[in-house]
């Protein structure tokens, strides 16, 4: 079975604020947030036009994906495979979401596509 990346509040209150009971699950309070996120996605998705600087080296394909998600606030998913073991370009300058991750997937035969609501999805070329 393949493993698909989903990164979005959901993976980015895991993964920063620890918010985990005993046995593994979200608590309450990650739960609350990643609800609040999607009744904002609007606001999310209005986000993925706006430009930010970005001063990520290269390294770990998957750090950087999650890295741009996470300051832009942008939904992007992806099969974990794909990316697994593959380096990212650096990222070091002023780029809109979609420009940031293309330009990280440069020389890796992955491509990002999107759709009109918003959606990011990377896959092979």
């Amino acid at each position: 079975m393949r493993e698909v990346r989903h990164i979005f509040w959901q993976e980015i209150v895991k993964r920063k604020l620890g918010v985990q009971s005993a046995k593994g699950n979200v608590s309450g309070i990650a739960i609350a947030m990643a609800v609040a996120q999607v009744f904002s996605s609007t606001a999310a998705y209005a986000q993925s036009d706006v430009e930010r600087t970005y001063h990520i080296t290269s390294g770990p394909l998957d750090r950087t994906l999650v890295e741009i998600a996470q300051s832009s606030k942008v939904r992007l998913s992806y099969d974990a495979s794909l990316v697994q073991s593959l380096k990212s370009a650096a990222v070091d300058g002023t780029y809109s979401p979609e420009e940031a991750i293309r330009h990280a997937l440069v020389g890796t035969g992955l491509k990002l596509e999107s759709t009109p609501t918003g959606n990011l999805t990377i896959t092979k070329v």
